[in-house]
């Protein structure tokens, strides 16, 4: 029932996520046939009025695949939040740009 007998990890009872492949270069440590990422979440960001606010933590552009270092957003105040003028032409839309406040290795089971 192992799906890679040289990783003791790798096993269909597996629960955990890991950074690093199993060893085949491949992240399927529950034996499902796919590699599930730990999280799929991306930050967001949304102008509250007077200021820019995270409003979800997660990676800051596209989510990165299993065992990929990118940038991450934290939802703690203004950090990760950028504000900027979307059209200073017709008057100031304000925007809010994500940016990271950490990295982080996307983990995969």
């Amino acid at each position: 029932t192992d799906c890679y007998d040289f990783n003791a990890s790798a096993n269909p009872g597996a629960s955990s996520y890991f950074t690093a492949s199993r060893g085949d270069g491949s992240y399927d440590y529950d034996c499902n046939g796919s590699q599930t990422q730990y999280s799929t979440t991306t930050a967001g960001c949304r102008w509250t009025g007077t200021s820019c606010d995270v409003s979800q933590t997660g990676w800051n552009a596209s989510i990165p695949s299993c065992g990929t270092t990118a940038g991450w957003s934290v939802t703690t105040n203004h950090d990760g939040c950028s504000q900027g003028c979307s059209n200073p032409f017709s008057g100031c839309f304000y925007r809010c740009d994500v940016t990271p406040t950490t990295t982080q290795t996307q983990a995969c089971k």
